[in-house]
């Protein structure tokens, strides 16, 4: 997303700037890691970055990843942006096998070798 886009949190409306070409490519990488843990869950459905979500009346978020039941539509996962340390572990237990190095999804096609020499 490269243009301005508008969020509704308790009836007012917010205007947020589009996020920067690092972050589209992490989300990306992010995006793909998730997918691949939902490969054989035929209950949950991954939606398109910053898909329109309603976490209750006169709140429309708009979502870095959000995660769905399949059957009803009904949101049951959200990230948003949130700064976190290069060694931590994205985990959900709700996604079996799903755990994702932080400094991962920032260092791209990065060899281990070129990781190991990155200071986070």
């Amino acid at each position: 997303m490269s243009e301005p886009y508008q969020e509704i949190v308790e009836g007012e409306t917010l205007l947020r700037l589009p996020p920067g070409e690092r972050h589209e490519r992490v989300l990306s990488r992010l995006h793909v890691r998730v997918a691949n843990c939902l490969l054989g869950l035929k209950t949950t459905r991954l939606l398109p970055p910053r898909s329109v979500v309603q976490l209750s009346a006169g709140t429309l978020l708009r979502p870095d990843l959000a995660l769905v039941t399949a059957a009803t539509n009904k949101l049951w996962l959200v990230a948003v942006k949130q700064i976190l340390a290069g060694r931590e572990f994205l985990v959900e237990p709700l996604l079996p096998g799903f755990k994702q190095a932080v400094h991962e999804l920032f260092a791209g096609g990065l060899s281990a070798d070129e990781l190991k020499k990155l200071d986070f």
